[in-house]
């Protein structure tokens, strides 16, 4: 899948106020959302953790396709994490990627979350592929 279409599929899915939470506190059940609605079109995927090792120390989870990642605002980089939070060029971020597992991503209480998010990844991911095929 082009990387431009996943991530038009990603931003026009109907998510709500649930994307943002996806940028905080539930990273990693949307990417097993995304990483199980692109399995079950047979795109190869993979996922990752993202982990800033300086300043304010974080991990985010997100999904791998091909040498790009993604996350519920769609693709994720460096540079577009640091447009999005507004960070100083001259601040210092050091982001890397290490291969994650599906297994285990979230607790069974975030069941429901994790249908809701593969409902509307998947019947985005169907419109934007109609619409470019």
């Amino acid at each position: 899948m082009n990387a431009e279409i996943l991530d038009s599929a990603i931003k026009q899915a109907k998510l709500g106020r649930y994307r943002r939470e996806a940028q905080v506190d539930t990273c990693a059940v949307f990417a097993a959302a995304l990483y199980d609605a692109l399995q079950a079109l047979d795109v190869p995927c993979t996922m990752v953790t993202a982990l800033n090792k300086t300043g304010n120390r974080w991990a985010h989870a997100l999904v791998q396709v091909g040498d790009r990642y993604f996350d519920s605002m769609g693709e994720f980089s460096t540079a577009i994490y640091r447009a999005r939070v507004k960070i100083h060029p001259k601040v210092t971020l050091d982001i890397s990627y290490t291969e994650d597992t599906r297994d285990e991503c979230y607790e069974p209480e975030f069941d429901e979350l994790h249908a809701f998010y593969l409902k509307h990844l998947t019947k985005s991911l169907a419109a934007v592929a109609a619409v470019t095929n």
